[in-house]
């Protein structure tokens, strides 16, 4: 009995990593982790070498920001943006030079700041919070300037499927580019804690080497991606476009009642109230969650008394619209 071809016999005694024998959900074997990294490729129309699968789009960050960047490294960052950054300010010393956006990002300004000693950039595509998006033309731009200088330029496309913008086919063509995802959102599947890698083959190689033994990566998470066909691929994809009807919708209303709000991208919208904390509250008590966003990250002034929404099914819709007028 043994692995051919990075094959992996079921019908084996697992007695290698010390797993419960009773066990319902053991360590990640080597065949479950190539399926999954071939399911993922072909949903994402790339070739299954440029794929390197984690435990989260936040792994995914950690490994980015923690083994391809010297320590002290300086890397330009739009704000405000998903928080993933304090860690590394704290822990690994990255310096983050921070770029303020409030109605989206300021190529001019960006340009302006690649230069030599920037070792990486970050974008988020859309961006979370504020849920601008930017052109393929605008970010390739930003991925050659980047190159210029022989920084990386990370793109965290956790939300794509909302804007149908990517730039994951142009990880061969510009070999500093890095494209982070995560199965979380479009695909519905958050509780798995899976995010994927896309990058060019010998960058995703080495990845997966950093990254450590195949059974850290989640299990559970495998074993969903591998249960995906081509019928919930379609499926995926009509919900996409209903969460984007839906959002319409819900922009339609916010402009028809005079709320102000941030146009996005992605499946959520940001809306300024007059007291944020008071609304949270109100949509609470009649059990709809949303989040706070007045003391995010690095957006205090941006963000204050803002709240973020998430686009809920179009059949819950009416509910929230009538919370939230009685709680503005």
């Amino acid at each position: 009995m043994f692995m051919q071809k990075g094959k992996y016999n079921h019908s084996w005694l697992k007695l290698d990593l010390n797993e419960n024998p009773y066990g319902k959900i053991g360590y990640t074997r080597i065949d479950e982790y190539e399926k999954a990294r071939k399911k993922i490729a072909q949903y994402a129309k790339i070739n299954p070498r440029n794929v390197v699968l984690t435990n989260g789009a936040a792994h995914a960050l950690d490994l980015v920001f923690s083994f391809l960047l010297p320590d002290k490294a300086k890397i330009l960052l739009p704000i405000p943006n998903f928080f993933f950054y304090r860690k590394f300010e704290r822990v690994h010393r990255l310096k983050f030079i921070k770029i303020p956006c409030q109605d989206g990002l300021p190529i001019k300004i960006i340009h302006e700041k690649i230069v030599r000693g920037i070792k990486a950039i970050y974008l988020s595509n859309p961006n979370n919070p504020l849920g601008y998006a930017l052109s393929i033309k605008e970010l390739t731009e930003l991925i050659v300037w980047a190159k210029k200088i022989n920084a990386i330029a990370v793109v965290d496309e956790a939300y794509f499927e909302f804007c149908g913008v990517t730039v994951s086919r142009l990880v061969n063509k510009f070999p500093n580019l890095i494209v982070i995802r995560t199965i979380s959102k479009a695909l519905g599947l958050a509780g798995t804690r899976i995010g994927y890698i896309i990058t060019e083959e010998k960058r995703a190689r080495l990845l997966e080497e950093v990254r450590g033994k195949l059974f850290e990566v989640s299990r559970a998470g495998i074993e969903e991606i591998n249960n995906l066909t081509f019928a919930d691929f379609a499926r995926i994809h009509r919900q996409v476009l209903q969460i984007n009807r839906t959002k319409k919708e819900f922009v339609n209303f916010l402009l028809q009642n005079g709320v102000d709000f941030c146009p996005s991208k992605a499946n959520f919208v940001t809306i300024k109230v007059k007291n944020s904390k008071s609304v949270v509250e109100k949509l609470k008590n009649k059990r709809i969650l949303v989040t706070n966003l007045n003391n995010y990250l690095d957006g205090k002034k941006v963000l204050k008394n803002c709240i973020r929404v998430t686009i809920p099914r179009e059949s819950d819709l009416s509910r929230l619209k009538k919370a939230l007028l009685s709680a503005l």
